[in-house]
């Protein structure tokens, strides 16, 4: 079934309050969120951002959340990021552990600083957590870091 969608900015769904937004669960984010655009903090649409490390292009991801609590970010077919997710409810936070290569001069700096560690498997994660600032049955509004991620979901 195919959803269809209208995105507000980011004042517009502030100014709605939590009437808007829906008691999300683990269940309803679980399906695929394709991106649309990004925004600053002050709700301009920005076509690159600072994560810390480098200037990136501001094209999103599409956000896979699998109901077996796994995730893929896939940015383009070459560039995916891949990991565990959990919903905090109370929070409000999507909290992923992000796998990264720790032999790579940027997975080194994170274990360095403290924020990757290694897990059971062997594997070292980063922690990273999203804001969930909107969520309906078909929209996804997602800060990470001060950017917005506008998403709507598809059929899977």
């Amino acid at each position: 079934m195919k959803r269809a969608v209208t995105f507000l900015l980011l004042m517009q769904v502030l100014s709605l309050g939590n009437a808007q937004t829906s008691k999300a669960n683990p269940e309803s984010l679980v399906g695929t969120w394709t991106f649309l655009e990004m925004r600053n903090n002050k709700n301009k649409k920005i076509e690159s951002y600072s994560n810390g490390h480098m200037i990136v292009d501001a094209t999103g991801p599409t956000i896979v959340f699998n109901q077996d609590g796994t995730f893929r970010k896939i940015f383009t077919p070459q560039n995916e990021e891949r990991g565990y997710w959990r919903y905090d409810t109370t929070r409000k936070l999507i909290n992923y552990d992000l796998y990264i290569d720790s032999t790579d001069w940027v997975g080194k700096d994170l274990i360095k600083r403290g924020e990757a560690s290694k897990y059971p498997d062997g594997k070292y994660y980063e922690k990273i957590r999203d804001i969930i600032v909107r969520h309906t049955a078909t929209e996804l509004i997602l800060n990470e870091r001060g950017v917005k991620w506008f998403l709507k979901e598809r059929d899977n």
